[in-house]
């Protein structure tokens, strides 16, 4: 992650500028399809686990069939990381992976048997606390070997005990946080090491949380970080905090899922004024994002929404769009997207930043 300052995970932060991620170049908008991809996000696969984070196997069968209908390849995600990070092409100008949060027995019971029969690779994101308790509702580590052998499961690091990570009472002790959410990483680690033979390197956020801090602890513990904040992948994209599509719920619909799935990188920077969390009664509710462009055509261009689907007035100055909530967001999880069609094909500029607000 790029930063200007390094941020203290403590209950004030001084207000300063921090640089999120680096989307792309500063210069005209350009439509580099065999140079992104797209990572789709799954958790439940059944008819009775909580709807927001489930899909029905029928629909999944659906968008499996759709990807391989409309052309795409689908490749495990270390090598989508290991090819943007090398910069080199894909052979393809449609990829996508596809991951799961949690190992939920779902995974095992109902979602691996369709991903067999059709030979998908996809990542499982491990949170290894519950496993070795032996809880009803997750895999086994017996079923997890049984993925891995087949080629076509990657497990991995999905935290330890799936605690929110940027969140709660740690954060008044610096010291204590941070040594609590390297252990976190750590023994999911070792864990998915011990018991599985395998160690991809991957690490996903509880919730999709995180700020500078953890993101950097993430980096320099040899992960590729994963959020749930939306987006394409690109060459210049924050590898520490990397953008995925949520596919389940609401949002398993091919109509608009369709339109992710051709997304690509969002070719400009962007910024925050104020790291995670946003504190309620604070200055900085409602938080700031910031996308800097020379390109006339993306300022002119660029919408940006609400986790409601809701208009959000942009005010352009000079070469920056600057995106603010209409006022204070209340406590929960919040995203601003922000999308612009590009003008070489009918494939849009994605980008977003998740908030949390406590």
């Amino acid at each position: 992650m790029t930063t200007t300052l390094k941020i203290v995970p403590v209950l004030i932060i001084v207000p300063v500028l921090i640089i999120v991620a680096l989307a792309s170049y500063l210069g005209p908008a350009s439509a580099a399809v065999n140079q992104s991809a797209v990572v789709l996000q799954y958790h439940n696969v059944g008819y009775d686990t909580p709807v927001t984070t489930s899909i029905t196997p029928e629909t999944l069968t659906l968008h499996i069939k759709w990807l391989r209908d409309n052309n795409f390849t689908i490749l495990p995600l270390t090598e989508v990381v290991s090819t943007l990070r090398k910069k080199k092409a894909f052979a393809s100008d449609k990829v996508v992976a596809i991951t799961f949060d949690d190992a939920n027995i779902s995974v095992c019971d109902t979602a691996w048997p369709i991903l067999k029969k059709y030979k998908i690779p996809f990542t499982l994101f491990i949170s290894t606390d519950a496993i070795e308790k032996q809880y009803s509702s997750q895999c086994s580590w017996e079923n997890l070997k049984e993925m891995v052998k087949s080629g076509l499961m990657t497990p991995a690091n999905h935290s330890h005990r799936h605690l929110n990570m940027v969140s709660g009472e740690l954060l008044k002790s610096p010291a204590l946080w941070k040594s609590t959410m390297q252990e976190e990483i750590t023994k999911a680690n070792e864990l998915i090491a011990l018991n599985l033979g395998i160690n991809s390197r991957l690490f996903a956020y509880p919730y999709g949380e995180y700020n500078a801090e953890l993101a950097l602890l993430v980096t320099q513990s040899g992960f590729t970080g994963f959020g749930q904040h939306s987006g394409a992948l690109g060459y210049l994209s924050d590898f520490s905090a990397l953008p995925r599509f949520p596919a389940s719920g609401q949002h398993a619909n091919l109509e608009t899922l369709s339109v992710k799935l051709l997304s690509l990188p969002f070719p400009a920077r962007y910024h925050v004024e104020h790291d995670n969390p946003i504190r309620i009664n604070g200055p900085h509710n409602p938080p700031k994002l910031v996308i800097e462009s020379n390109d006339p055509y993306i300022l002119a261009n660029s919408q940006c929404f609400n986790a409601a689907g809701e208009r959000l007035v942009n005010a352009v100055i000079n070469n920056e769009i600057v995106v603010q909530a209409p006022s204070a967001l209340p406590a929960g999880r919040h995203r601003y997207t922000c999308t612009c069609k590009s003008p070489d094909s009918d494939r849009f500029f994605w980008l977003s930043q998740q908030w949390l607000v406590e």
